[in-house]
């Protein structure tokens, strides 16, 4: 999410009010409207398979096929990383919109500025004063919300890791739910809090 929004945000607001200003918005603000599940329903359906034609098979089914536990970390990771494309694109697309608008309203706010301005009038433009200048400033509400994710990123995928049939925090929730295993559900709880 970091990775496209802060770009994204960033360039929309040097651009404000261009064609592509307003398109972004609208594709951002689409696939946040979009609820999480449904798009990885439709995902699995329409881009894992054949049955639709061949052009639509851009992902493995879900699942972790190709784990295996005599390898390390990273020798796993080499062989499951197509298995998590589609997953976490899914998990990042309704995250996207509120962290986009975060960082494209704090740089508009910190255009306006009179260290900016001054900025501007000594004569420093383009990368160096949008990146070295202005977003520092603009960046400590975008922390702030990186802060308040962080739980979501060890518990806040119980719905997609049942959806894709991954093995992780959430699947551990769901399964410690269905087999009232209350000392797991406990625990996982208290980690994610």
């Amino acid at each position: 999410v970091l990775l496209i929004a802060i770009p994204l945000g960033v360039y929309t607001a040097i651009k404000k009010g261009t064609a592509f200003d307003k398109w972004s918005h609208r594709m951002v603000y689409l696939f946040y409207s979009i609820p999480g599940f449904w798009l990885a329903s439709i995902g699995i359906t329409f881009l894992t398979s054949d049955t639709y034609g061949k052009f639509w098979h851009w992902f493995p089914s879900a699942g972790i096929t190709n784990y295996r536990p005599d390898l390390n970390f990273w020798q796993n990771l080499e062989l499951i990383y197509p298995d998590l494309i589609m997953p976490i694109l899914i998990l990042i697309l309704p995250s996207l919109a509120f962290l986009f608008r975060q960082v494209r309203t704090s740089m508009l706010e910190e255009f306006n500025k009179s260290y900016a301005i001054a900025a501007k009038a000594r004569g420093l433009s383009g990368n160096a004063l949008i990146w070295k200048t202005i977003f520092p400033n603009a960046g400590f509400p975008v922390l702030t919300m990186i802060g308040g994710a962080v739980p979501g990123l060890i518990a806040g995928s119980l719905i997609m890791e049942v959806i894709f049939s991954i093995p992780g925090m959430g699947r551990l929730m769901y399964e410690a739910m269905l087999s009232q295993d209350w000392n797991i559900l406990h625990g996982v709880i208290i980690i994610g809090t």
